[in-house]
């Protein structure tokens, strides 16, 4: 059955923009559940199939707890139709209900409803892409043209069928041909992208501009884009206007949104301030008509903020005021700020920091910053760090003093990135005398206290002799705490990229200070760490690195070489432990020894590397350097059948050829795991891996997602 998580999810994220629209769908006799059965019957069809219409015309439109349990209610009651169950089921499936959707389709696929099969298909797509394909194959016989799309995207990409290029253009070829938009858009991007034929912008463009005078917005949208610089199209900033005003005119909210954005100052169009203030007015204006989602609520603040500012029309502070409550010098009220005055530290910070993030509240500045003098006069060294970071941004150069003072506060109150930031400004003499000692003294304080940032300051300064006196190993001993560090980042930048970059950046080091480091890492080498979310170790990304580094020939040795392999096997990377497999098998770089060169194939067994499970079921089929063992044999067989990169014709030569005791143990090992061979022989054995091995792409992909 359907996992129901994703859905919900994806349900929760949507915006309730059309709450009000659906809620008036549903009488009120409905919503009272009204005790007459033939009336409430009633009810519940009018609701359910007024509703079902609204949403299928409106992918963005979400539902409500009443109009699902009037669906609920109306195909229970018999005799319900295949339209019935279809449009219950949309409703279902807005809802996140996905085990009463699915039933619902399925109920009308039973009874050949082409819009159901295509409903089912999509629900269906991950977790059984074959079966999808059929449904829709089903659903475009019977002329469903989003079903031939879905075929097209199926066929396009390899998605329960080999992937056939030419059969994709077919049948979108087919369906733009009967003037469908969406088939045109499809074939807009296969040019662009040069899928099966000759990039060609000119051709991808030609589509868009078909499927946008088809009346369809999106296309129209997309089609406005491609004037942009940069885009398929040669720029023509006028096309794009005009473009995106002929959609504005026709009540398109998105491409009034873009318009405006780009006559605030987009690339190569003049800003039009009287022009911009009336598309504002109209967004806020439609804002207030469909409800409070988060782009409604931008368009306000930004029509209140040309209204007080007085851009393209005269100052209208007192409409500004009522649009969106300002701060405190906009409001021009003193509860706000008895408010804030009110409110604990902690929140006042918090609360400053989603304002600046822009992803829980709406992006507001000014907000912020309002709450963080009012944390930082209460002395709280996060505020005067984040109120000091916002003045660096926004003050000229003649007032840098007043933000230093406040990094002094803050870094008085031993605020790590108050320090980092100070010694800055002290190294350079930017708005205060240059004072080299004591911004070393505040970047080894901030290091000390965990600052990444500080902490690659000392690395550098140590490492050239800048300022204090140069000391590869004191150099190295930062460089490996830096590696080791899951502190502050940049935001964006995880911690995995990080250390991979400043590995990379070691082959360009001098060899004393690559050697420092490679003898610091050796006595306290990185452990592996554990799997995130289904992606690759930490430990394995690092270890990469280690790896890269090795086998940079221009940077180091012979003896660094083996000793940077050995890092990074032990960090968990299995290339690197095949690769000192082989080394130690053949002597090559590596002294000659079997056991080490067993061990470090097992390692990257363990760790997922393939080609190491497939050589493992060889070593111990052909008694390599050990004793031969059908059981350890079948074990590498199947991990090697988990592997997430395996392609099965890697295994299936070595099984082929193994030994008949290794063939029954794998057959036996994968009946347990109900994938029993249909027969004795080599086909039923290899019709058993390959359904083993399904089930583990399968997972793969689960993991993924």
């Amino acid at each position: 059955m359907h996992s129901a998580t994703p859905a919900n999810d994806r349900v929760r994220r949507r915006h309730w923009l059309a709450l009000p629209l659906l809620l008036c769908l549903v009488p009120a006799t409905a919503r009272a559940q009204s005790s007459q059965p033939q009336g409430a019957a009633s009810d519940d069809a009018q609701a359910c199939l007024s509703g079902a219409t609204a949403i299928i015309a409106d992918p963005e439109l979400t539902t409500t707890d009443e109009l699902t349990d009037a669906c609920r209610r109306f195909v229970a009651t018999p005799p319900a139709d295949a339209e019935t169950n279809y449009r219950a089921g949309m409703v279902f499936d807005r809802a996140g209900h996905l085990a009463d959707a699915e039933a619902a389709f399925e109920r009308a696929v039973a009874s050949d409803h082409a819009g159901a099969m295509v409903a089912l298909a999509r629900m269906r797509r991950d977790d059984d892409a074959k079966a999808a394909t059929t449904l829709n194959e089903r659903a475009a016989a019977r002329g469903n043209a989003e079903a031939t799309l879905a075929l097209a995207e199926d066929h396009l990409h390899g998605r329960g069928r080999p992937r056939d290029v030419v059969k994709a253009r077919a049948l979108l070829e087919a369906a733009a041909a009967k003037g469908d938009a969406g088939a045109m858009v499809r074939l807009g991007w296969i040019h662009a992208n040069g899928f099966g034929i000759a990039r060609s912008r000119e051709a991808a463009v030609e589509w868009f501009r078909r499927a946008a005078a088809t009346g369809d917005r999106a296309a129209g949208r997309l089609l406005a884009e491609q004037y942009l610089p940069g885009r398929l199209a040669p720029a023509n900033a006028d096309a794009a206007i005009a473009e995106f005003d002929r959609l504005a005119r026709a009540g398109d909210l998105t491409a009034i949104r873009r318009l405006a954005d780009l006559l605030e100052g987009g690339v190569d169009v003049a800003p039009d301030p009287v022009r911009l203030i009336a598309l504002r007015r109209k967004l806020a204006r439609l804002g207030e008509e469909v409800g409070p989602n988060h782009a409604a609520f931008d368009d306000r603040r930004r029509y209140a903020q040309m209204l007080w500012n007085g851009e393209g029309a005269k100052p209208d502070r007192d409409q500004a005021v009522r649009l969106w409550p300002r701060p405190a010098e906009a409001r021009g009220a003193d509860d706000w700020l008895r408010l804030i005055a009110s409110t604990a530290t902690d929140d006042l910070v918090e609360a400053a920091r989603a304002l600046l993030d822009g992803d829980e509240l709406p992006l507001d500045v000014d907000a912020a910053v309002e709450r963080l003098r009012v944390a930082a006069d209460r002395g709280d060294a996060r505020a005067l760090t984040l109120l000091a970071d916002q003045m660096v941004v926004s003050t000229p150069a003649a007032e840098l003093p007043a933000t230093i003072a406040l990094y002094e506060r803050a870094a008085a109150a031993a605020s790590p990135q108050a320090r980092h930031r100070l010694a800055t400004f002290l190294w350079r003499g930017m708005g205060v005398a240059k004072d080299p000692p004591r911004a070393i003294a505040l970047t080894r304080a901030a290091a000390e206290t965990g600052n990444r940032g500080a902490l690659a300051d000392l690395y550098r300064l140590t490492a050239d002799g800048r300022g204090v006196p140069k000391d590869v190993k004191a150099a190295a001993r930062h460089w490996v705490r830096l590696l080791k560090m899951r502190g502050e980042l940049p935001k964006g930048t995880s911690y995995e990229e990080a250390a991979r970059r400043l590995v990379q950046g070691l082959a360009e080091e001098a060899p004393d200070l690559r050697r420092a480091a490679l003898a610091e890492l050796r006595q306290a080498p990185l452990a592996p760490q554990q799997p995130r979310r289904g992606r690759l170790l930490e430990g394995d990304l690092v270890g990469a690195a280690f790896a890269d580094l090795a086998r940079d020939g221009k940077a180091v040795s012979r003896d660094e070489r083996l000793a940077w392999l050995e890092l990074a096997s032990d960090a968990g990377d299995p290339e690197a432990g095949f690769e000192l497999s082989r080394m130690h098998a053949l002597g090559d770089g590596a002294p000659k020894d079997l056991a080490k060169a067993l061990a470090r194939l097992i390692a990257a067994s363990k760790a997922g590397h393939s080609g190491a499970s497939v050589r493992l079921v060889e070593f111990y089929d052909e008694q390599t350097g050990s004793p031969q063992s059908p059981a350890l044999a079948a074990d590498h067989a199947l991990q090697a059948l988990k592997s997430r990169y395996l392609e099965l014709s890697e295994l299936t030569g070595p099984v082929g050829k193994a030994r008949p005791e290794v063939q029954a143990e794998i057959r036996k090992r994968l009946a347990a795991l109900g994938h029993a061979s249909p027969s004795a022989d080599w086909p039923g054995l290899l019709a058993a891996m390959t359904s083993y091995r399904a089930k583990a792409e399968k997972a793969h992909r689960e993991a993924e997602q």
